[in-house]
């Protein structure tokens, strides 16, 4: 059958994320949860996006009155079905699953296409999907001293490199690590694998305009993509650099929308000092470092690259890993976002085009006998076993469970939607979650490590929000400066921020209260 190693991925990976996806998100009598570490930081902000979106309302859900000044397609999408009768949790959740079968798709036709091999296709999918590290040895350590049981539910996280070494690499695997936490990306990603299978057979000046459009919206989808669609785009097609002018032309309208997008939705009001900068080694403390910190990362995953360069044979393959050396040189000079961690965008993307020359030595090995299969499975074991054991952990969100916010905060966060407008700001603690930000009402200044990627300075905001809280002399003149419409104070308010709630008691009326929750209306 012609469709069959597709049938495979799809019965393999595809079912895989059919299966977890309904338990990353749920809410019960105890409150709203989700699965995984990652998505417990990452995913309260991008569903009030979402129900924001939903509401009318373009302002930044952690930065009320700023331009939105994010990536938003996934949002706006999960908002559209909201807008149509869907549950929170099924409008966020409904869309991952297809763009995850056709970036699946996209890949074994991408792979397809540079290997002219269908079954070969699958490896570097696989090699990618089950990506990093050598923390999986450490997870063979705990299997041998704690048994069965920390095999099926891996007792940490064993792509981590942080303290022990002082790095910000908070995840090995990209599914654990990017895809599912950072929404934007799986999205990002699909759309320019698929513009990289156009770029692949484009002929027709109507073909290269389609591809143009894809390119114009890409910034509203992912930025990070963008500039891997650019690298990988411009080595498939430098063999017909002759040609580069006639399609030129025809990618004009879609770069112009591209950058008009930009500047309408994603520039940053304000300058942000050093938001891009030269960090020569990315995280490595010395050149000796350099090497030690990358087999911390990725394990096997380089030296095996390396050892592919060997093998690969001449055409598109040698491109894909030529655009993906470029893209971990500029991730290794280059700091596109202020948090470290975040470089792991570009990361990614390398090591998506380093799996085909993972894939090439493999498969070289795999044609020598018995004992060129031998090496080839150990290399596949060291390379996918830290994956297997995230992935595993992944599924395990019966043991793996974080609340998003309690029961108390989600219905109150129902009375908020019912009581307060659409865009109405909020004077809330600096916290992942509360109320307000799960009813979809932008607050004043949410978590503090998420400001710096957003080119945000919240210095005074910071300042000024202590102040409202307390009930300083100027408080009553800084809630009008702001446009502050209501005040919460629950149990985080208080202990971390210091909120003076006789003081509010005292000067604006009680609009509600469950609980140890209460919020004020000042305005």
């Amino acid at each position: 059958m012609r469709n069959l190693p597709l049938l495979t991925l799809f019965s393999t990976l595809g079912l895989y994320l059919a299966f977890l996806l309904p338990r990353l998100l749920w809410i019960d009598s105890d409150g709203v949860w989700v699965g995984q570490e990652h998505l417990w930081s990452d995913w309260p902000w991008h569903i009030a996006m979402m129900r924001q979106l939903a509401d009318g309302v373009w302002t930044h859900p952690l930065i009320a009155g700023e331009r939105l000044s994010y990536p938003f397609a996934m949002a706006l999408l999960s908002a559209g079905l909201l807008k149509m009768g869907a549950s929170v949790t099924a409008a966020f959740l409904f869309p991952i699953l297809p763009l995850w079968f056709l970036l699946l798709a996209g890949m074994h036709r991408f792979w397809t296409r540079v290997f002219t091999n269908p079954w070969l296709a699958l490896l570097p999918i696989y090699l990618f999907f089950f990506a990093a590290g050598p923390g999986g040895f450490r997870w063979l350590a705990d299997i041998k001293a704690q048994g069965a049981g920390a095999l099926l539910l891996p007792p940490q996280e064993y792509g981590r490199a942080l303290d022990d070494w002082g790095y910000q690499w908070y995840a090995g695997n990209f599914l654990v690590g990017m895809l599912l936490p950072q929404r934007a990306f799986l999205p990002g990603m699909t759309l320019t694998i698929w513009l990289l299978c156009g770029l692949q057979t484009a002929t027709t000046r109507r073909q290269w305009s389609v591809i143009g459009l894809g390119v114009g919206i890409l910034p509203m989808v992912h930025m990070h993509s963008l500039l891997a669609l650019l690298v990988f785009g411009a080595a498939l097609l430098w063999p017909q650099r002759a040609r580069w002018r006639e399609w030129g032309g025809a990618l004009l309208p879609g770069a112009l929308l591209a950058a008009a997008l930009y500047s309408i939705f994603l520039r940053p009001s304000t300058p942000y000092p050093n938001f891009v900068r030269l960090q020569i080694g990315y995280e490595a403390k010395s050149l000796l470092d350099w090497p030690l910190m990358w087999w911390r990362f990725w394990g096997m995953a380089l030296p095996v690259t390396l050892g592919g360069l060997f093998f690969t044979p001449k055409g598109p393959v040698r491109a894909v890993i030529a655009a993906a050396g470029g893209l971990f040189l500029l991730g290794n000079l280059i700091l596109f976002q202020p948090i470290a961690w975040d470089n792991s965008k570009v990361f990614l993307w390398a090591y998506f085009g380093f799996s085909g020359a993972m894939a090439c030595l493999l498969a070289h090995f795999a044609r020598r006998g018995i004992p060129g299969k031998l090496i080839a499975v150990l290399f596949a074991f060291s390379l996918a076993l830290t994956g297997a054991a995230e992935l595993i952990r992944l599924q395990r969100t019966d043991r793996n469970r974080y609340q998003v916010v309690s029961t108390t905060d989600r219905i109150l966060a129902e009375s908020l939607r019912e009581q307060t407008a659409p865009g109405a700001i909020f004077l809330t603690g600096m916290d992942i979650a509360n109320a307000p930000l799960w009813a979809g009402r932008p607050i004043f200044l949410g978590f503090g490590g998420w400001m710096a990627n957003f080119a945000y300075d919240h210095r005074t905001r910071e300042t000024d929000l202590k102040k409202m809280f307390s009930g300083a002399p100027d408080a009553p003149e800084l809630l009008r400066k702001w446009h502050i419409d209501y005040v919460f104070i629950g149990p985080g308010e208080r202990t971390s921020w210091g909120a003076n709630e006789a003081w509010y008691e005292a000067h604006y009326p009680l609009l509600m209260k469950l609980g140890d929750r209460s919020v004020y209306s000042v305005k």
